[in-house]
């Protein structure tokens, strides 16, 4: 869950949603804006806290030494990322600093080349 920001200090996206789905509430991801402005009990804010640490969230280069880490920690050589934005423009740029950081390019991709190192 998360993703990685511009930069480590952008708000931790998505997060919002786990507690509606606690809740059995299935829909899109609000807005940080809308998320922010909903009050949270204390009981919620550990849950949100434990979500966050539990989260890979950061710039393109944090998340994917986390995501190296854990790949290594685990002893796999393939992970699934996703990240959670309401806006489908912030999602792609989360995607784009992850492949980024990897050294990855659509081109290599799409030809099946590359690959987290």
């Amino acid at each position: 869950q998360g993703g990685p920001a511009e930069t480590d200090a952008d708000p931790h996206a998505g997060e919002d949603v786990r507690l509606l789905r606690d809740q059995g509430v299935y829909g899109a991801l609000e807005s940080p804006e809308d998320a922010a402005a909903r009050p949270v009990t204390d009981v919620q804010e550990r849950r949100l806290a434990h979500f966050r640490d539990r989260a890979t969230i950061g710039t393109g280069e944090r998340v994917a030494a986390d995501i190296r880490a854990l790949a290594g920690d685990l002893g796999v050589a393939e992970v699934a990322v996703v990240t959670w934005a309401h806006d489908e423009a912030a999602r792609r740029r989360s995607y784009a600093l992850i492949a980024e950081a990897f050294g990855l390019t659509p081109g290599r991709v799409a030809a099946g080349e590359g690959g987290p190192d």
